[in-house]
């Protein structure tokens, strides 16, 4: 059974309520199973965060936490160091997905 799977990548330095809008409106008008906030360790840009990455984390766990449960935080991308290349990151979770999971993940970025 495939679980669909809205992936919202970002800095979230720090997440706002813009953040938690779009991602309640993902949910809400598409077909997912749940949306998954995605900090980047760094910044494709080269942009400095003002929040150390796992902050960021936590607070979007906090966000999540009172969203309800469709909605949670994946740390793959701080686990990696990835800088939110979005193709690299699919590909990857994808993989991972089918090497550590009884369910094949299907990811839908936001964008």
């Amino acid at each position: 059974m495939d679980r669909k799977v809205a992936l919202f990548g970002g800095t979230f330095d720090p997440p706002t309520i813009a953040h938690q809008i779009i991602a309640q409106i993902a949910y809400a008008e598409t077909d997912v199973d749940e949306v998954w906030f995605m900090p980047c360790y760094g910044h494709q840009l080269n942009k400095t965060p003002i929040a150390k990455p796992w902050d960021r984390w936590q607070m979007c766990q906090n966000l999540s936490d009172a969203m309800g449960s469709n909605f949670s935080v994946c740390d793959f991308e701080l686990k990696t160091k990835s800088e939110g290349r979005l193709y690299e990151t699919l590909k990857a979770l994808e993989k991972e997905s089918k090497e550590n999971y009884e369910l094949d993940f299907k990811f839908y970025p936001i964008i």
